[in-house]
């Protein structure tokens, strides 16, 4: 009963989404504007002097608290909260984990074993594994990226999802998966926020997962241009019920300089688990365009990295294909403010 219920509100939820995702002009929609400016985070290393400054005085709140415990960072499980007053995050830190009702910095949001990409990088270097790790948490991010839209929570931070990267435990065999930690962010400051007290976890669980569609089937592509075009971003959504999607795609085409990019994202819905889901909804950024080709073995030259962010003069090409052989087809451009379906 309770999971028809969550459903239901979700569904309305969605509705309203939908409706002011395609009807609002982009230039104009100030959560969209925003969220595109937290783009390159997951591919850049957070700045120690923000996690150092976020963090000290967390602990110290907490000292008398009987819900809270010292825990190796190894032992957390997706869900967790805690924090720490290290300056960079690694396997074999000691971290004080928190009840997530109570104030803390950071959550492990996603863990999922390497073993299938041991076989699938030729060679699985310290590099590419590294490289594939901060994708996937990019991925990951795309896909839940919904929930700054629909919940209150999230109106006055920024949701930041960082990959967890221990170049050393990776080495020695004691990181064995990708892991995903959450955080939220200051609006107006590059600071990590230490008085989170709910669980960012549940949040994903509850929008993401499990979604349910009685409705009008929906879709389409929403183009939101930024400058510099470098922080642009597609929106990818569908609402269809009873739906399983065997095939997705999306193609980055610049017909100034006859450019086409074809990012195949069936691999990754697969992977994130949302393949079956009733509800889509992925934030693909520009930014994000050079480590998909890179790790789909098409490597960009510098001249081409140059060409796609220096303008918006850009359209976008989704499509999807469900398990009944139906595809749709949808379509935008950065330099106009409508989605096409």
């Amino acid at each position: 009963m309770m999971m028809t219920i969550i459903h239901r509100r979700f569904s309305v939820i969605s509705l309203v989404f939908f409706i002011s995702f395609c009807s609002t002009p982009i230039a104009e929609e100030g959560v969209i504007d925003s969220t595109t400016s937290t783009s390159t985070t997951i591919e850049e290393v957070i700045q120690d002097e923000v996690i150092a400054n976020s963090t000290t005085t967390t602990i110290a709140k907490q000292a008398n608290n009987i819900n809270y415990s010292k825990e190796k960072f190894s032992d957390l499980n997706v869900g967790d909260c805690f924090n720490t007053n290290e300056i960079q995050l690694y396997s074999n830190m000691t971290v004080l984990k928190v009840d997530c009702n109570l104030p803390h910095s950071y959550e492990i949001v996603f863990e999922k074993p390497l073993d299938d990409l041991l076989t699938a990088v030729i060679p699985p270097t310290t590099e590419l594994i590294q490289l594939y790790i901060g994708q996937k948490c990019n991925d990951f991010k795309s896909v839940i990226e919904i929930i700054e839209w629909v919940d209150p929570n999230y109106s006055d931070s920024w949701l930041m999802v960082q990959p967890l990267w221990d170049e050393y435990s990776f080495k020695s065999s004691g990181l064995n998966s990708v892991i995903c930690v959450a955080h939220l962010e200051n609006l107006d400051k590059d600071e990590i926020l230490n008085d989170t007290s709910f669980s960012i976890a549940q949040d994903i669980n509850y929008y993401v997962y499990n979604t349910y569609w009685e409705d009008e089937h929906l879709f389409g592509l929403v183009c939101d241009p930024s400058e510099p075009a470098f922080y642009s971003t597609f929106g990818l959504y569908y609402a269809e019920a009873d739906t399983k999607v065997v095939e997705m795609r999306f193609v980055y085409i610049n017909s100034k300089h006859n450019l086409e990019i074809e990012i195949d994202l069936t691999e990754t819905i697969n992977y994130l688990g949302v393949q079956d889901e009733d509800i889509f909804y992925y934030f693909l950024k520009v930014s994000s365009l050079y480590t998909h080709s890179f790790l789909a073995g098409n490597i960009l030259e510098e001249e081409i990295m140059d060409i796609i962010f220096e303008s918006n003069e850009v359209e976008g090409y989704f499509s999807y294909t469900n398990d009944k052989g139906e595809t749709f087809e949808s379509s935008c451009s950065m330099s106009g403010d409508s989605a096409t379906s």
